[in-house]
């Protein structure tokens, strides 16, 4: 970002069609809070806001639920929600993309954007550099870092008109339906591996895998060895475990 005096600014990259300077401004006029509060026994489906995005509760603490203190905040469609408090000076930022009400802590802030496209303010408050500076400032002793909704709309950053916005939120998000598509990819190629070693390996009590490379069809069984009868040398003093294993043909 090159600076125009304090008040205006222009970033080193930018889209063809726009010239004008981003102004500095704070955020309380484009921010409202937006959530309410229900009863512990509500209907609606329960989330963790965590680092890694809006999460069920039941997968967030491995099929359990943990039964809030008398009431949970409600985060209503296409609003933001993170958690106030951060061990280590950096928070997350999510926005409820289910299409319907969820519910979280109640001690979490819930809010809209106003005049702001929200995938830019996400972008801007998860990943910018000025945030992460903005928010490791409101250390003010102790061993947590607080971020009260208050503060968060005090917050004053270079903001480009609406337009922009939107065109660099639509090339971000564009960018993280890849990363998305990418892991997806990355996951299954994970669950595949682990099914095709089950199937390479022999099973407890036999002496074949299920599955053989052709040029090994008619190899012998493979023999059951200690693991320290295959060493050829002994580095650092270590000596091998005398835990039996498997060797294919008989072979180290």
């Amino acid at each position: 970002m090159a600076n125009y005096g304090k008040s205006a600014a222009v970033p080193r990259l930018r889209f063809a069609e726009f010239r004008d300077a981003w102004e500095l401004k704070p955020l309380a006029p484009y921010l409202e809070e937006c959530g309410y509060k229900v009863a512990a026994k509500t209907s609606l489906p329960i989330y963790s806001s965590s680092r890694s995005g809006l999460i069920p509760q039941a997968s967030y603490y491995d099929g359990r639920t943990i039964i809030n203190d008398g009431e949970y905040g409600v985060v209503p469609p296409d609003c933001f929600v993170y958690r106030h408090m951060s061990d280590d000076g950096k928070f997350a930022f999510n926005l409820n993309e289910t299409g319907s009400e969820i519910a979280v802590s109640k001690e979490y802030p819930v809010f809209r954007t106003v005049d702001l496209d929200p995938k830019f303010l996400f972008a801007k408050l998860n990943d910018s550099l000025d945030f992460k500076a903005f928010a490791l400032s409101q250390k003010a002793g102790g061993t947590r870092t607080r971020l009260y909704f208050s503060k968060l709309r005090a917050w004053e950053t270079f903001l480009p008109p609406r337009a922009e916005q939107k065109k660099i939120a639509d090339c971000l998000t564009s960018l993280d339906e890849v990363i998305a598509t990418q892991r997806r990819k990355v996951e299954a190629l994970k669950i595949f591996k682990r099914g095709l070693m089950q199937q390479l390996f022999p099973r407890e009590g036999e002496t074949l895998p299920r599955l053989r490379f052709p040029e090994f069809s008619d190899a012998p069984e493979w023999e059951e060895r200690q693991l320290d009868t295959c060493f050829s040398h002994i580095r650092n003093g270590f000596v091998g475990t005398a835990t039996p294993f498997y060797v294919a043909g008989g072979s180290p």
